[in-house]
């Protein structure tokens, strides 16, 4: 028998209308493009609109895999992969989807071996200049990062932090996934988190 988590949002239960993830100050919500053959971005996109709240919400959501699969009719080749236009396109789409002019954090969901590393990083780039995207992720490994880091010139005046700043804590072992672990998150590492800290409630007003 697990042990009773340490805050309400630790605690797990079926996703309904009455759930309380935002009311107890939840504010992170992470989806994808072909989560649910793409209604996934729907059903936030319109939970987010019904409440009017979404520049207090931290959005997330990622490109990559084929999303649009379920279109038996649709050409396939420019709806899946980290190249420029799957981008673009899959971009687009879920920013229509989530009723948003912007993302939060923009994933690139898992390393494609085809999309040469410059297409890829310029076009990353491009997005946050433009304002759609003011944050990035990679949802790789940490061979994969570093093959980037090593096989790309970063004279092309991207930050340092383009791809060397993280919101995991390497140092700690990594292990098996156990009770309370986050999904995925084992090759990154742990979430470098601060102890006791407290959820941010929405104003009722």
């Amino acid at each position: 028998m697990s042990p009773d988590p340490k805050a309400l949002l630790g605690r797990y239960r079926q996703l309904a209308p009455s759930a309380s993830f935002y009311d107890n100050g939840g504010n992170f919500l992470d989806t994808a493009n072909a989560y649910q053959d793409g209604q996934s971005e729907v059903w936030v996109g319109e939970w987010i609109a019904s409440r009017k709240n979404r520049d207090d919400l931290v959005l997330a959501t990622k490109y990559t895999s084929p999303y649009k699969a379920h279109c038996k009719d649709t050409i396939q080749a420019n709806y899946t992969g980290n190249g420029s236009k799957s981008m673009a396109l899959s971009l687009e789409d879920s920013l229509r989807k989530l009723q948003t002019t912007y993302i939060d954090l923009f994933y690139v969901h898992w390393w494609d071996y085809t999309t040469s590393i410059p297409e890829m990083m310029q076009s990353l780039n491009h997005l946050v200049v433009s304002g759609n995207v003011p944050a990035l992720g990679l949802l790789l490994t940490d061979e994969e990062i570093e093959t980037i880091e090593s096989a790309y010139d970063f004279d092309h005046g991207f930050p340092h932090s383009f791809l060397s700043g993280t919101l995991f804590d390497r140092s700690k072992p990594r292990g098996a996934y156990g009770p309370g672990d986050v999904w995925l998150t084992k090759s990154s590492g742990p979430f470098d988190w601060v102890e006791n800290s407290k959820p941010i409630r929405p104003s009722l007003s």
